[in-house]
């Protein structure tokens, strides 16, 4: 085995494991806030992208199939920010129905 394989699994999974860190710091300030109802802040981006880098890294078999699912599974990621465009949408939309004009 060559040295740079255990190298490459053990910063792999030390960066994936605090992209997990984060993307878990994120889902329970989504709970907190819903619970709550307060306000508080995530870091978008930074869990999942942390988590690809660390798949990416470690020598995963066929990780070309799945190194994506960290986007997916990170609030602060894909599913914050299409529940952000949504609800902008949204929120124009209303505001042209009320005001009745024609520019989006």
């Amino acid at each position: 085995m060559e040295w740079i394989t255990p190298v490459r699994w053990v910063i792999g999974i030390a960066v994936l494991g605090f992209g997990a860190f984060v993307m878990i710091g994120n889902w329970l300030t989504l709970i907190n806030v819903l619970i709550k109802k307060g306000s508080t802040s995530f870091i978008p981006l930074i869990g999942g992208c942390l988590a690809v880098v660390g798949i990416l890294i470690a020598p995963f078999p066929h990780k070309s199939y799945w190194f994506w699912t960290p986007l997916l599974l990170d609030w602060g990621c894909i599913p914050m920010w299409s529940w952000v465009g949504i609800s902008e949408l949204m929120k124009r939309r209303r505001e042209q129905r009320t005001t009745g004009s024609s520019v989006p």
